[in-house]
């Protein structure tokens, strides 16, 4: 039973070692954790090479580049880390269990304050309504942050 166990395991760590990123040249291209300089200009959208790719291959690249709202979160993190540096405890709230003191506390990290910033967005960008959606009270006017 654990012989056939393990054996399984492997075959699913192994399904995509067929894939063209685990193949010559992309491998020694991007690397197994894709931090290199090659994966850099995908991103970026101006990845080149002079190797042979599928097509399918180069188009995949092409989708990869950085759509321009996650290029433009430099400034939207600024916004996102000014507002909550300077929001007071004592008078303000969220609709979660978070307070805005665990709130100001995460926005002084440049990590934790990027996936807020981006989570906080995705109702913005998508037009769904989460539940989790951060409100700014101001005013007596209920807005999404960053509205």
């Amino acid at each position: 039973m654990e012989r056939a166990m393990m054996m399984n395991k492997e075959d699913k760590l192994r399904q995509s070692y067929h894939t063209p990123f685990y193949q010559r040249p992309l491998t020694s291209e991007f690397g197994y954790k894709g931090t290199t300089q090659a994966a850099a200009t995908v991103l970026a959208g101006v990845y080149d090479t002079n190797h042979h790719l599928d097509p399918h291959v180069r188009d995949m690249l092409n989708h990869l580049q950085m759509p321009k709202s996650i290029q433009e979160l430099g400034k939207l993190l600024e916004d996102y880390q000014r507002y909550w540096r300077k929001a007071n405890e004592n008078i303000s709230c969220t609709p979660g269990p978070l307070s805005f003191s665990m709130m100001k506390a995460e926005a002084s990290s440049n990590v934790i304050a990027q996936i807020d910033c981006l989570l906080i967005r995705i109702p913005l960008n998508s037009g769904k309504n989460f539940i989790d959606v951060m409100i700014q009270k101001k005013g007596g006017i209920h807005l999404p942050w960053g509205a």
